[in-house]
């Protein structure tokens, strides 16, 4: 369907473990804040599948750090280490800008809300109050509406993720702040050169 629509090349998110796929590259993101847990897989812990299998499978591993958080230090237990990539959460300049020394209420429904959370502390956001929402969470028009109630008590803007904001109506976006992050690669060459092997 992509190629006929003119794709050279398609790009997956959430597609590593996924073996009707062929794939020319594949890169395993780790969060840095989190690790992999216990090391162990589901129901017993976080991994969908072995350590070890992951990384002898990945062209790379992309290691993601965000401001405000300890960070593990991470082994495999392979033998074979793919190249790695450092990269950091960031916030756009006009974001950072907006929101630095702001007093914010901010509300997230993803699976690490903390990394959201301490985002808004490193640009100097000043955060009177930090909600929580199951991840994918669907709001309510009365939860909103509750979150505008203390918005307007706490005299506090309301500021939330992009991926909270598609969840949101045009009109509850109009009240409501977006930060929005960037992630930004220490070692670019390195990323450049293992895309060019494939393209």
């Amino acid at each position: 369907m992509a190629m006929n629509g003119g794709a050279d090349v398609l790009i997956m998110d959430d597609g590593f473990q996924n073996p009707t796929i062929f794939k020319d590259l594949s890169l395993l993101v780790i969060d840095r804040g989190y690790g992999v847990g216990n090391g162990r897989v589901i129901p017993a812990g976080p991994l969908r599948e072995p350590e070890k299998d992951a990384f002898e499978r990945a062209s790379a591993v992309v290691y993601i750090k965000t401001p405000g958080i300890v960070h593990n230090e991470l082994s495999s237990n392979s033998n074979f280490k793919p190249p790695s990539i450092n990269a950091t959460i960031s916030s756009y300049a006009d974001d950072f800008n907006r929101l630095k020394g702001k007093r914010v209420i901010a509300f997230a429904g993803i699976g690490r809300p903390i990394k959201f959370f301490s985002t808004l502390d490193s640009i100097g956001s000043i955060v009177v109050d930090a909600k929580v929402f199951p991840d994918h969470h669907q709001y309510t028009k009365k939860e909103i509406l509750g979150l505008i109630r203390q918005s307007e008590i706490l005299k506090a803007s309301l500021v939330t993720t992009e991926k909270d904001a598609v969840r949101l109506t045009k009109e509850e976006q109009k009240l409501i702040e977006v930060l929005r992050i960037n992630v930004s690669f220490e070692n670019i060459n390195s990323l450049d050169q293992i895309l060019r092997s494939i393209l």
